[in-house]
C-alpha cells in the first residue's frame, strides 16, 4: 500500500515506477517519486542505491560527480576514506596520484596537495620521497641533489659538510670526499683548481701559499716556479701587472726585478719595446729616460727610440715635435734653423714661409730686435730689412723706435741722429718741441737743465724763467715752476732759498719763514741748545720778546725748550719771564735741578715750596706726604731725622702724648 496517496501520484508511479511495491520501495529509502527517474539513470537499482547511501551519498547529483571522477563505487570508498571531497579527486588524479597512492603519501605524513606535486614534479614515488623524508631533506632540495645524480645517503655527507648540490658534484668529479672539499673551499680553492693540485699530489697548505700569491692553479705554480723561483716572487710580478711566466720571464730578462721593471709594465709596451726606450737616451747625454709615460707619449706622437733623442732635444713635447716634423720636411736641420731664427711654434713657421719669408730673413729681423716672428711681416711691409738695418745701427736704438725716427724725419737719419745727440729720446718729444717753438739749441739748454718735457719746459718758459733759471732752481729742490713763481714774488733768490733750505725749511715752508725773520737771525736763534730746529728757536724768540740774552739765560739754566720756561711761569704766576727765570734761581740755590721746578710748583706756592726745599727736601713728593700729614717745613724736617714716613710719626708713643719734637 502506498498509503492515501493523492490520485496523481499513484498514477505517476504506475508510469514511471512500474508498480506501487516498487514505489513503496523507493519512498523507504527517502527517494521522492520525482527522484526516482533520475536514480534510475546514475544507478542500476536498489542495491546499488543503497550501496551509495551506505556512503553517505543521498543525491543523484553526487553520485554522478563520483563516477565521474572515479569510476567505481569502491574508489569512491576509498577516497572518502581518506576524507577528501569529490571535487578535490581530479586535482589529485592530475598529478597521477590515486586513492592508493594517496594513502601511501599520507603514511609518510604528506596530507598537503602542494606539497604532494612537489614530489611528483620531480618524478620521484612515495618510496623514494620516504628515503630523503628520513635524512630530513624536502622535496625541493631532494630535486636538487637527485639532479647532480646523489641520492639521500650521499647527499646527506655533503650537507653535513654545507656544500651545495651541484658544487658536492663538482667536488665528487674533483676527486675530494665532504671533508677534503671542505678543507680545499676554505682555502680559497674552487673544485676544478683543487683537482689540479690533488693530481700533482699536492696538499692544500702548500697549494694556499700560491693561492695567496695569486696562483691558483698547479701548471702555473710550477711555470712560475721556473721563472720567479716561488709564490713570493711570483706574488710580485702578478701585483704590477704581469700575468704570465712566459711574460714574466721577458721583463725579468730585460729588467731587474718587478721593482724596477713595474712603470714600464703599466704601459702596456711589451718588453722588449719598453726596455728598447727605457735605455732611449735624452739628447746627447744618454740619460735613460725615467718616466714610462713619456716613452708611451712619443711612441704614439710616432716616434721611435732612434730619431726621439734628436726631436726631443728641440722639441719640449712629442705633439710639438710630430707638428715640427711636418712643417719640416722631416728635417732636424731644417727645425733647427726656423727655431734658431725665432719661430718657435710650427704654425708660425707656415705662416711666414707662405708669406715669401726664409729662416735667413727672419734671423735677420731677429739679430734686428724684431723678436716676434709673426710682427717680422709687418715690419717687412714698411721698409725693408736693409733701410732697418741701417736705421738701428745708425741710432743704436731698437726696430720699432729706429723706425718711428724713420718716418717723423722723412727717411733722413742726419735729422734723426741729430735730435737723438740733442737728448731727445723720441720722434714725438721731438715733435712736441719744435711744436712750442723751442730750437734745438734751446733743446739742448733745457735738457741741460733736467728738463726732459717739452710740457714742463714751456710752462717754465711761460713763466719767464730760462733754463738757466730752471737749473738754479732744481739745485735748491725747487722743480716746481708754481713754486718758483711764488718765491721769485717774495724776492727770494735761489742762494736765499738755500740758506733756508741749509736751516732745515721745507720747500713750501721757506716763504712762511721768510716773512717771519730772516736767515741770519733764525740761523743765531738756533744755536741756544744743540739739536735747536727753527721751530724750537723761533718758540724761544717768541716767548722772550726777542730778547736773545733771557733765551741764553733760561737755556743755562737746563731749559732745552721754551715751552718748559713757558709751563714753569704759568705755574709758579709769574709776572714776567725775568720774574721766573728769578725763582728758577733760587730753587737752584736750595738743590733743585730745573727739571723737577715744574713739579714743586704743582705741589705748592712757591714761598711754600722754596721754604720745604730749604728745609732739605729734595723731592716734592716727599714734601708734599708730610705737608698732608699736617707738618710744617721745620717740623717734618726735625722728624725726618728721626722716622722716615709722617705714618710712623703718627704712630710714636711720644706724638701720641702730646710730645713735641725739641729740635
Amino acid at each position: 500500500m502506498v498509503g492515501a496517496s493523492a490520485p496523481s501520484e499513484v498514477d505517476w508511479c504506475l508510469r514511471h515506477v512500474g508498480s506501487l511495491a516498487q514505489a513503496q520501495a523507493w519512498k523507504s529509502r527517502g527517494v521522492w517519486f520525482t527522484d526516482v527517474a533520475r536514480w534510475k539513470q546514475v544507478t542500476s537499482g536498489f542495491a546499488e542505491v543503497d550501496s551509495w547511501r551506505v556512503l553517505g551519498i543521498t543525491l543523484p547529483t553526487q553520485v554522478e560527480e563520483w563516477k565521474a571522477t572515479c569510476g567505481d563505487i569502491e574508489e569512491v570508498a576509498r577516497w572518502q576514506r581518506l576524507d577528501v571531497e569529490a571535487a578535490e579527486v581530479p586535482k589529485w588524479q592530475a598529478l597521477g596520484v590515486y586513492s592508493t597512492a594517496r594513502r601511501t603519501w599520507e603514511r609518510l605524513g604528506i596530507h598537503d596537495l602542494k606539497e604532494v606535486a612537489e614530489w611528483t614534479s620531480r618524478d620521484m614515488s612515495p618510496a623514494v620521497a620516504r628515503l630523503w623524508i628520513r635524512v630530513g631533506i624536502g622535496a625541493a632540495e631532494a630535486g636538487e641533489w637527485n639532479a647532480v645524480g646523489m641520492n639521500e645517503r650521499v647527499s646527506r655527507r655533503w650537507r653535513r659538510a654545507c656544500i651545495a648540490p651541484q658544487a658536492a658534484r663538482e667536488w665528487q668529479e674533483a676527486g675530494c670526499n665532504p671533508r677534503r672539499a671542505k678543507a680545499w673551499g676554505a682555502a680559497g680553492f674552487g673544485p676544478a683548481d683543487a683537482a689540479s693540485w690533488l693530481a700533482a699530489g699536492k696538499r692544500v697548505k702548500a697549494a694556499a701559499v700560491w693561492l695567496e700569491a695569486g696562483v691558483a692553479v698547479e701548471s702555473e705554480a710550477t711555470a712560475w716556479t721556473s721563472v720567479a723561483g716561488g709564490p713570493t716572487a711570483a706574488a710580485a710580478w702578478l701585483r704590477i701587472g704581469v700575468t704570465s711566466p712566459d711574460e714574466a720571464r721577458q721583463w725579468a730578462a730585460l729588467f731587474e726585478g718587478p721593482d724596477a721593471a713595474d712603470e714600464w709594465v703599466r704601459t702596456g709596451l711589451t718588453a722588449p719595446d719598453a726596455h728598447h726606450w727605457a735605455t732611449c737616451g735624452l739628447s746627447d747625454d744618454w740619460t735613460p729616460i725615467g718616466d714610462p709615460a713619456v716613452a708611451i707619449a712619443w711612441k704614439q706622437a710616432g716616434f721611435g727610440p732612434s730619431n726621439y733623442d734628436s726631436w726631443s732635444g728641440i722639441c719640449g713635447d712629442p705633439e710639438t715635435a710630430a707638428e715640427w716634423r711636418r712643417v719640416s720636411g722631416d728635417s732636424i736641420d731644417v727645425a733647427k734653423a726656423w727655431k734658431t731664427a725665432g719661430a718657435l711654434l710650427p704654425g708660425t713657421v707656415e705662416a711666414l714661409r707662405d708669406a715669401g719669408l726664409d729662416a735667413n730673413e727672419l734671423a735677420g729681423w731677429g739679430r734686428l730686435g724684431a723678436s716676434e716672428p709673426t710682427n717680422v711681416l709687418g715690419w717687412r711691409a714698411l721698409w725693408s730689412i736693409s733701410e732697418a738695418s741701417t736705421w738701428v745701427t745708425g741710432l743704436g736704438l731698437s726696430v720699432d723706435v729706429a723706425y718711428a725716427w724713420f718716418e717723423h724725419c722723412h727717411g733722413d737719419l742726419r735729422s734723426a741722429q741729430g735730435w737723438r745727440d740733442l737728448g731727445v729720446p723720441t720722434p714725438s718729444d721731438a715733435a712736441g718741441w719744435t711744436a712750442c717753438g723751442f730750437e734745438l739749441d734751446e733743446v739742448r739748454s733745457w735738457c741741460a737743465a733736467g728738463v726732459s718735457s717739452v710740457d714742463v719746459a714751456a710752462s717754465w718758459s711761460e713763466a719767464r724763467f730760462s733754463a738757466v733759471d730752471v737749473a738754479a732752481w732744481a739745485a735748491v729742490g725747487v722743480s716746481d715752476v708754481v713754486a718758483a713763481s711764488e718765491l721769485r714774488d717774495l724776492d727770494l733768490e735761489p742762494a736765499a732759498v738755500k740758506k733756508w733750505r741749509d736751516l732745515g725749511a721745507t720747500v713750501a715752508d721757506v716763504a712762511m719763514w721768510a716773512s717771519c725773520w730772516d736767515e741770519d737771525t733764525a740761523q743765531s736763534w738756533m744755536t741756544l741748545v744743540p739739536g735747536c730746529d727753527l721751530v724750537r728757536a723761533w718758540d724761544w724768540r717768541t716767548l722772550t720778546e726777542g730778547r736773545f740774552d733771557l733765551a741764553q739765560r733760561s737755556t743755562k739754566l737746563g731749559l732745552t725748550a721754551a715751552t718748559d720756561l713757558e709751563a714753569i711761569a704759568a705755574t709758579s704766576n709769574a709776572a714776567s719771564i725775568e720774574e721766573a727765570l728769578a725763582l728758577i734761581d733760587e730753587f737752584a740755590e736750595n738743590g733743585v735741578k730745573v727739571t723737577e721746578v715744574k713739579r714743586w710748583l704743582g705741589r705748592f706756592a712757591p714761598s711754600d715750596a722754596l721754604a720745604w726745599a730749604a728745609a732739605g727736601f729734595g723731592s716734592a713728593d716727599d714734601a708734599a706726604e708730610w705737608a698732608n700729614c699736617g707738618f710744617a717745613a721745620g717740623a717734618a724736617a726735625g722728624w725726618a731725622k728721626v722716622e722716615s714716613r709722617p705714618p710712623d710719626v703718627e704712630r710714636s708713643s711720644f706724638r701720641g702724648q702730646g710730645w713735641g719734637l725739641v729740635v
